[in-house]
């Protein structure tokens, strides 16, 4: 099983799959889908914008909805160019810019 890092996590080819395969039944309009990804990438991304946020935990749940309710309405457009979890934190980094 191949492996690699991702914000100090390993994830694997079968995580990617799983993933990939979530965002194709999220972007069907599958809410339980949503809510295993949701579960699967919210404590990573509140991690991610508390750093950045320096800790502002009100702002770092807002954003961290907002970002995963744009990875609902944008899911699919996911066109495993990249990995889920790439696409996800793309997502998730020009979420925390705009704000």
């Amino acid at each position: 099983m191949n492996s690699h890092s991702q914000n100090g996590k390993r994830v694997s080819q079968d995580d990617a799959l799983q993933d990939a395969e979530l965002l194709r039944l999220i972007s069907h309009g599958n809410q339980q889908a949503f809510s295993q990804l949701y579960l699967r990438y919210q404590p990573q991304l509140v991690r991610y914008y508390a750093r950045m946020l320096r800790n502002d935990l009100p702002q770092t749940a807002d954003l961290v909805d907002e970002a995963l309710f744009d990875v609902w309405r944008s899911a699919g457009k996911f066109a495993g160019r990249s990995k889920p979890s790439t696409w996800i934190y793309t997502i998730t980094r020009n979420k925390v810019v705009s704000w």
